[in-house]
């Protein structure tokens, strides 16, 4: 099966022409180079909420857990959003030392704006400091740090993960 798909990217390489190949060339070894997991801005939740301004403030402070933290310990949030206190609460037990930075004009290899990416090779948590910081951006960032956390332990969720996409992939 693995064969068939080389077979299918090269059969789709062969018919651009030599300016896409070498676009497409550079985009990919962008990616592989960078390995960052990029979040669109077009991604992101309509109907997430702000952060505060204290997650605000440790955000700028390079505080990852401290920011996590206070989104768990936040009394205002009612309904659905205390669920996502708890989310909060867990990642931040399996953050490790991931850092966060705040950029400006942050884009991928496309050069699209992103809100958002998590490098493994940095253990960096990147944000848009152009637009608003959301919930939904954060947890969505932070999760890929941890889910490559587990994945580095191997641990037994990581085992599920792999028993998972082995199971779906074509």
């Amino acid at each position: 099966c693995k064969t068939e798909r080389k077979q299918n990217l090269e059969k789709w390489k062969n018919n651009l022409s030599d300016q896409s190949q070498k676009k497409v060339s550079e985009v990919f070894r962008y990616w592989l180079d960078e390995n960052k997991l990029y979040l669109p801005i077009s991604a992101l939740s309509k109907l997430s909420r702000p952060v505060n301004q204290r997650v605000m403030q440790h955000l700028r402070a390079g505080n990852l857990h401290a920011a996590l933290i206070e989104i768990a310990n936040d009394r205002t949030l009612s309904g659905q959003d205390r669920e996502l206190a708890r989310i909060a609460r867990a990642l931040a037990a399996g953050l490790g030392n991931t850092k966060v930075v705040m950029l400006s004009n942050l884009r991928d290899g496309f050069q699209t704006p992103v809100a958002g990416y998590f490098s493994p090779t940095l253990n960096t948590v990147a944000l848009n400091q152009d637009i608003e910081v959301t919930t939904h951006l954060l947890l969505h960032e932070v999760l890929h740090a941890v889910t490559s956390h587990e994945i580095a332990k191997n641990s037994p969720a990581a085992q599920q993960l792999r028993k998972l996409f082995e199971a779906v992939k074509p």
